[in-house]
């Protein structure tokens, strides 16, 4: 699902999913790439989320590994949210 949101006539974001999981809303960033991830699409979801209700959280899908600097990152968030974040043990399901 490809969801495309427009201002003045002017695509500003696309979206290329979302899920719903046991109260959990999620936006979802999927990259199919001949190359190793970038920071870039971690960056895109994060301005994303910025626009979305806080309860909102994001998932990146790759078919490529992270480039180190993108996993320096993930490791250093994991670690500030291991305490908050809940274990959810359902299925996921697509909104809409």
């Amino acid at each position: 699902m490809l969801n495309s949101v427009s201002l003045f006539g002017e695509e500003v974001e696309q979206i290329d999913g979302s899920v719903r999981m046991a109260g959990l809303y999620c936006l979802v960033e999927s990259k199919d790439e001949t190359d190793n991830i970038t920071i870039a699409p971690i960056a895109k979801i994060r301005n994303q989320l910025l626009r979305r209700p806080s309860g909102t959280i994001g998932l990146v899908f790759s078919t490529r590994e992270f480039e180190p600097p993108v996993e320096a990152c993930q490791r250093q968030r994991v670690e500030q949210s291991k305490s908050e974040t809940p274990h959810v043990p359902y299925p996921m399901e697509p909104i809409g």
